[in-house]
C-alpha cells in the first residue's frame, strides 16, 4: 500500500510524460466475518443418538443478512450523503474541501458485481 511519502519519492523518479486520462476497471474483493440471526433453517433431529442441529442448506442467508445489517451499497450510499453534508460546512477550495470532494467523487458508480454467503 502506498503512502503519501512513497508516492512524492515515486513522482520524483517518474519520466516528464504530461498527465493523462485512461479509462479503468478496478475491482476489490471484501470479506466480513459476522453473527447473522435467524429462524431460517430446518430443526433436525436423530432420535438414535439424541441429538439435533440446525440444517441451514436452504437458509437465504443473503435475506438474513440484510435483515440485520448494511449491504456495501447502503454504507457507500450511506458515506456519500455524510459527506454531501460536510461539503457544505467547509470551503470547497480548502484542503478539507478538496479531500471531501475527492472522497464524494469516489464514492460514485461502484457497482456490486457478486455476493456470497457462506455458514463457517
Amino acid at each position: 500500500m502506498y503512502n503519501e511519502e512513497s508516492i512524492m519519492e515515486d513522482r520524483y523518479e517518474q519520466n516528464d510524460n504530461p498527465y493523462v486520462d485512461f479509462d479503468v476497471r478496478v475491482s476489490f474483493a471484501l470479506e466480513k466475518r459476522c453473527k447473522i440471526n435467524t429462524d431460517d433453517y430446518q430443526l433436525e433431529h436423530d432420535d438414535f443418538e439424541k441429538e439435533s442441529w440446525e440444517n441451514t442448506e436452504q437458509t437465504n442467508w443473503a435475506r438474513a443478512y440484510e435483515e440485520s445489517h448494511f449491504t456495501i451499497n447502503e454504507m457507500l450510499d450511506e458515506l456519500r450523503r455524510y459527506v454531501e453534508k460536510e461539503m457544505c460546512l467547509v470551503e470547497p477550495c480548502s484542503g478539507q474541501g478538496r479531500y471531501l470532494k475527492r472522497l464524494y467523487n469516489d464514492l460514485q458508480d461502484w457497482e456490486l458485481v457478486d455476493t456470497y454467503y457462506e455458514r463457517v
